[in-house]
């Protein structure tokens, strides 16, 4: 059990699953009345207590493409408690559970049915839950397939998976700079998910690395993650394999590659990494290429997409001193001046942005001010006609409107933030 004093959701989150475990080994040796299953039958209603009592509300776990996510965040778990949590994810699915919650009023007697059924099934596989049965342990089904078939809705899905990706990379980061090796484990297990989600639109997560304040500098850890997405967006775009989408992610998620120009040492930053496994090589190729192409040599299609990546997000982002650009302006910049990518690259990576790219801000012909927050069709994006929504008091998007069909209307220009005033990072999440 977490301690008051240093208690988090993510602690609160893997005692949940400890105390889930032990309930499910403690069923397969004793009768459900036996002291041992008491135990943590007690553990778990003492800790729905305590965070009921600290957070208002209950303790959520959800199962997400075979991994555990704590009130919408990729619940880290590593090493022994990484085999429990797929015990417990095992046993759920097996049933057909996908999310299970402690809410305020639970009572032992409820927890005692619970695990009356649990024993049921472990001896007879007899499936006899009714989650009527247990008052406020509340049990949802699990939602089978991709990602993009979770109950949620994608934009929530997106946003979920970008806070845990910030959330991971920085634990990473600070165990590199504290000169541990970290666990690679959850990010390598993070970057499917992320593809998975973005396959289904990717839109959701360029909104999200663009609601930024381009006034201020964007920190390493949010630059990373920027980096990735931007990366694995188009080299989804241009259906690479799966492996290449593994090592660009990975590669952007694990070294801070912008003003790099030195490839041996950033891939010698690599080597304590922890075990990338089979993955390491086409890592390690990618980083050296990328920082090649960024110091003007011929690289691969690997190096080319991660360097432009960086140089992107240069571009539109607050580093060294400079503001944000407008991603339209960036995306002429790089047209302008290649710096070693093929402008054959840059120009699929302009069609795949689209003239106006996701988290634009554009000026409409109606003297409206509106974010790009999508497109109704993949191929239609090199028509300038997206998916806009006007804000609404400067902080808050409006309705969407789509350009495509809504033809009296126009896009006149296409201002930086700075240049209106607007703080993109007030944004209330990335729109419906």
């Amino acid at each position: 059990m977490p301690s008051k004093a240093g208690r988090t959701v993510q602690s609160s989150g893997r005692a949940f699953v400890e105390q889930l475990r032990s309930i499910c080994k403690s069923l397969q040796m004793h009768d459900a009345h036996n002291t041992a299953v008491a135990r943590p039958l007690g553990r778990l209603l003492e800790l729905q207590q305590d965070f009921m009592a600290w957070q208002g509300r209950p303790l959520r776990l959800q199962l997400v493409a075979g991994e555990w996510f704590v009130d919408g965040t990729l619940l880290r778990l590593e090493g022994t408690s990484y085999d429990h949590g797929r015990e417990v994810a095992e046993v759920l699915s097996e049933l057909g559970y996908g999310e299970i919650a402690l809410g305020g009023g639970l009572s032992e007697g409820s927890l005692k049915v619970f695990a009356r059924d649990l024993a049921h099934w472990f001896r007879h596989s007899e499936n006899k839950f009714d989650p009527v049965k247990y008052g406020a342990l509340d049990l949802q089904k699990l939602r089978v397939g991709s990602v993009a078939l979770h109950r949620f809705q994608r934009h929530e899905l997106a946003s979920w998976l970008h806070g845990s990706l910030l959330d991971l990379v920085d634990r990473v980061r600070d165990e590199q700079e504290a000169r541990t090796t970290p666990d690679l484990r959850p990010i390598k297990r993070m970057v499917p998910l992320v593809v998975d989600a973005m396959a289904q639109d990717d839109a959701l997560f360029q909104f999200l690395v663009s609601v930024r304040n381009h006034n201020r500098p964007m920190s390493p850890v949010r630059t990373r993650v920027a980096v990735a997405l931007h990366a694995l967006g188009f080299a989804s775009w241009l259906q690479l394999p799966r492996e290449e989408l593994m090592a660009l992610g990975l590669a952007a998620l694990l070294l801070d590659l912008a003003g790099v120009d030195d490839p041996a040492s950033s891939v010698r930053a690599l080597f304590p990494q922890g075990d990338l496994g089979s993955i390491a090589v086409p890592v390690v190729l990618a980083v050296y290429d990328a920082v090649g192409v960024a110091g003007g040599e011929a690289g691969g299609l690997r190096g080319q997409i991660l360097a432009l990546a960086v140089r992107y997000e240069e571009l539109t982002g607050h580093h060294r001193g400079r503001t944000g650009r407008s991603p339209a302006s960036a995306l002429l910049e790089l047209a302008r001046d290649p710096q070693g990518v093929e402008p054959k690259i840059i120009a699929l990576f302009t069609s795949w942005k689209g003239p106006t790219p996701v988290g634009s801000l554009v000026r409409l012909s109606s003297g409206e001010i509106a974010v790009v927050v999508g497109w109704s069709e993949r191929t239609r994006r090199d028509m300038g006609r997206p998916v806009v929504s006007p804000l609404e008091d400067g902080k808050k998007l409006g309705r969407r409107i789509d350009l495509l069909w809504r033809t009296e209307l126009r896009i006149e220009g296409t201002p930086a933030p700075a240049d209106v005033g607007v703080d993109l990072s007030r944004l209330a999440g990335p729109p419906d």
